[in-house]
């Protein structure tokens, strides 16, 4: 590429310079006037940022320019005020510089201006340069040479200055009064996307009777393009309304990145209720690299009460048609359930997340069992999950009549198979969605209603034996 090669001549000072701003120049500020940084980190890629810095500006009008921050802030949730002398530190005007230095975003600046173009033979020693008019930049450079037009031109392309306002990083940038003699420690608050944390949990199974083992890992993913050393870390659970058009830019693929793993017993988050959400705080500082997922304990293994079932569902479109004599296979799903109580082990605010099923055998060695989703569960709400099919449980479903009653009214008899090839006793609950308004009208066995549109037989099947589950429904729509 092209802009591999990209030379600009540039002096080694250099100030930012605005028609709106006059002078002074601006007072740098970088992470080493950081006092301390807060983090508040939410499900859905953004975070909460609040950091304080140690300013010692000169009386009257100033530039401040604040560096390493986020590639990602939204800027119109900045918030600067000074903690030391709030009623001495006016801010005029505040901006955010997310356009930093790289070769296209220079030679955007340049689109309708003369360049030059440097080309070097090495092997001839040999140099020359030409003046070049950039036309475009959009995809490859479009360049005017000599009146000709040239997609795309070898070589080395210097830049007579650096255009005003770039930088080689993103900045915060105050115009502010200052009437104060003595430093200014000043809180900048402000949203960030491109960071973000998920739950993860592990649920490991025992081989025999017994409880489950159940623990809780935050996995913290910053993408932001900042470092965040020794910060003050909390977690947000809840789903955090958002104004329509404000979201921010999607979470950027990481690759190469880094795993930072502490299982230390005693660093578990403390959880604490505020507003109508739930807030994690670790109670202490820690790094967040930029490009790095790191995980932290939520909380460690606790012995879970759980119970185990049996689950084969149909679907309820087949209720409208004529499918007589066709079959069809239900998937019987293993699921585990719990209620999140003290009475099983838990008892606490669960945030969604991931949760991974596990099992170790007689000679500890473990294996995956599969995995499901968890949503947001408060204290004494029940939790099913799915972890599988049953290897050895089927169940079939077969459509035996079918009588069309009226134009929006059918009549249709149903069977299902259920086989049980295991060497104990299995107890599986059958559930039909039925369609539209219903009515039972036989059945081989008794059914509870679980919601308007679905029924449910629970069937207990003999070891390597079959029951038969059969049931006539009128249906109409």
């Amino acid at each position: 590429m092209v802009h591999k090669n990209l030379i600009v001549a540039l002096c080694l000072w250099f100030s930012v310079s605005s028609p709106a701003w006059a002078e002074p120049a601006p007072i740098d500020s970088t992470v080493n006037d950081q006092k301390s940084i807060d983090l508040t980190i939410y499900n859905d890629n953004y975070a909460l940022v609040r950091e304080v810095r140690r300013l010692n500006l000169p009386q009257g009008h100033q530039l401040v320019r604040m560096s390493d921050v986020p590639r990602h802030i939204s800027a119109e949730t900045i918030q600067v005020r000074s903690l030391s002398a709030p009623s001495e530190l006016s801010i005029l005007e505040q901006n955010y510089t997310g356009q930093t230095l790289s070769a296209a975003s220079l030679l955007d600046q340049y689109v309708g201006k003369k360049i030059k173009v440097l080309n070097w033979n090495q092997y001839q020693d040999r140099k020359e340069t030409s003046e070049a008019l950039l036309l475009s930049n959009e995809g490859e450079p479009i360049y005017q040479i000599g009146g000709e037009i040239y997609i795309g031109y070898p070589g080395f392309k210097i830049l007579p200055e650096l255009p005003a306002g770039m930088l080689a990083r993103p900045a915060l940038i105050w115009r502010l009064e200052n009437k104060s003699k003595k430093p200014h420690d000043v809180e900048v608050i402000y949203l960030t996307s491109n960071l973000s944390w998920k739950a993860d949990y592990v649920l490991t199974l025992p081989e025999g009777s017994g409880a489950a083992q159940f623990g809780a890992w935050a996995a913290l993913t910053n993408t932001s393009g900042t470092f965040f050393k020794n910060a003050a870390l909390r977690l947000m659970a809840g789903q955090v309304n958002r104004q329509a058009g404000m979201e921010y830019a999607p979470r950027a693929m990481m690759t190469r990145a880094a795993m930072a793993v502490n299982v230390a017993a005693s660093q578990n988050f403390q959880e604490q209720g505020m507003f109508e959400y739930h807030v994690y705080d670790l109670g202490r500082r820690v790094d967040l690299a930029n490009a790095e997922t790191k995980q932290l304990p939520l909380f460690q293994d606790r012995a879970l009460k759980f119970a185990k079932e049996f689950r084969a569902e149909g679907a309820p479109l087949y209720y409208a048609a004529d499918e007589t004599g066709e079959k069809q296979k239900l998937p019987v799903r293993v699921m585990i359930k719990f209620k999140n109580d003290k009475d099983s082990g838990l008892g606490i605010p669960l945030p969604q997340g991931a949760v991974r099923f596990y099992m170790r055998d007689a000679q500890g060695r473990p294996a995956f069992l599969g995995e499901d989703s968890l949503r947001h569960t408060p204290h004494g709400e029940e939790v099913r999950l799915q972890a599988g099919e049953v290897f050895d449980l089927t169940a079939e479903r077969r459509q035996t009549d079918f009588r069309q009653v009226t134009s929006n009214t059918n009549e249709s008899e149903w069977e299902i198979r259920l086989r049980n090839s295991k060497k104990e006793d299995a107890v599986i609950k059958l559930v039909e969605n039925l369609q539209g308004n219903w009515q039972m009208l036989s059945q081989s066995q008794n059914f509870e209603k679980i919601s308007a549109s679905a029924i449910q037989f629970t069937v207990k099947v003999a070891q390597n034996s079959e029951v038969v589950v059969r049931y006539r429904v009128l249906t109409g729509f």
